[in-house]
């Protein structure tokens, strides 16, 4: 179920539904504060509800520096290649300042 708050900013909209975490964002309007909350808890309805924030708040270079810094060491052999230059490059340079949930298979095939 969703409530909204008025605040200063706009409108705070809080999806809570069991089973799932809490989801919250503030709209300038009311609407669109419904119309979001709507889509939300159809999704979680369906099942198949993804919280994007955590890859809307980090870009590839970021993701690519953390794969690099924390799991190329659990890695055996194969962990050299991962860490050369060249094996990133093409990627951070097309894509690097992307945020991960912005990079789609059209996204990709243009830079291809």
């Amino acid at each position: 179920m969703a409530t909204f708050t008025k605040r200063k900013t706009g409108w705070k909209t809080d999806v809570r539904r069991k089973g799932w975490l809490t989801v919250s964002k503030t709209f300038r309007l009311k609407s669109d504060a419904e119309d979001w909350a709507r889509g939300i808890e159809d999704e979680m309805q369906r099942g198949g509800y993804i919280d994007r924030r955590p890859a809307a708040a980090m870009i590839l270079n970021d993701a690519l520096d953390l794969y690099l810094s924390e799991v190329t060491l659990t890695k055996g052999s194969s962990a050299r290649s991962d860490r050369e230059p060249g094996r990133t490059k093409a990627l951070r340079e097309a894509l690097g300042e992307y945020a991960l949930a912005a990079i789609t298979p059209k996204l990709v095939s243009q830079i291809a």
